[in-house]
């Protein structure tokens, strides 16, 4: 369709594998908050929870076992990126879990830069 209206297409995790892509981000020491959820096996719990290795091997196996996109491609969960090399500041969030049915989100209440 791109191709049809003149438009480059960008897709930089098309073809990457998910976990790979995933365990970059901690390696690259990217600071990575989950701020909504939508998909089964993903509880309240994940809002506001930081990606880490254990959250990670947590994810990876709920991935599986609910059959999710491990980085969320499909929606299944947000995220914002909070710190990573290139940002000279962190981004504090204080928020607050808002849990309707089966998702979620962090209501932000501040936000502010280290």
């Amino acid at each position: 369709m791109c191709q049809r209206l003149g438009i480059a297409s960008f897709s930089p995790l098309w073809h990457k594998d998910p976990r790979e892509h995933m365990q970059s981000l901690l390696e690259h020491g990217f600071g990575v908050v989950f701020t909504s959820v939508s998909t089964e096996g993903m509880s309240a719990d994940w809002v506001g929870r930081t990606l880490e290795g254990e959250s990670l091997n947590e994810l990876i196996d709920l991935s599986k076992r609910h059959r999710f996109n491990l980085d969320g491609e499909g929606g299944e969960f947000e995220t914002i990126v909070v710190s990573a090399p290139h940002m000279r500041r962190d981004v504090i969030l204080e928020g607050e879990v808002v849990w309707k049915g089966s998702r979620g989100s962090l209501e932000v209440l501040s936000c502010e830069l280290s």
